[in-house]
């Protein structure tokens, strides 16, 4: 429990000494990633989603607000970027038949 304590302390500490950078855009960012949320629902269902049914799964999905750098990072260290959710029909199209 101390080293949760201390990694949370140092965690706030840094929160407070950064200065936010206004200039870099900010991104809405699914958690989970679109395609992991798809791929799982779609294995639940046991057959490919339908439109309005990976339209309401965007919808409804969980997000956070991140700078544009921060949003690259955690795309890089999970290794692959997610889907487009403004084309996330077309996108996740291409992602089941491997385009």
């Amino acid at each position: 429990m101390k080293v949760f304590s201390k990694l949370l302390a140092k965690a706030k500490k840094a929160a407070v000494n950064r200065e936010p950078d206004t200039d870099e855009p900010l991104l809405i960012v699914p958690i989970p990633p679109l395609v992991t949320l798809l791929s799982f629902k779609e294995a639940e269902k046991g057959a490919p989603l339908s439109e309005l049914e990976v339209l309401a799964l965007r919808d409804g999905a969980i997000c956070m607000t991140l700078p544009l750098s921060q949003a690259r990072a955690m795309a890089a260290a999970r290794g692959y970027d997610d889907l487009n959710s403004q084309n996330i029909w077309e996108e996740w199209q291409a992602y089941r038949t491997g385009n």
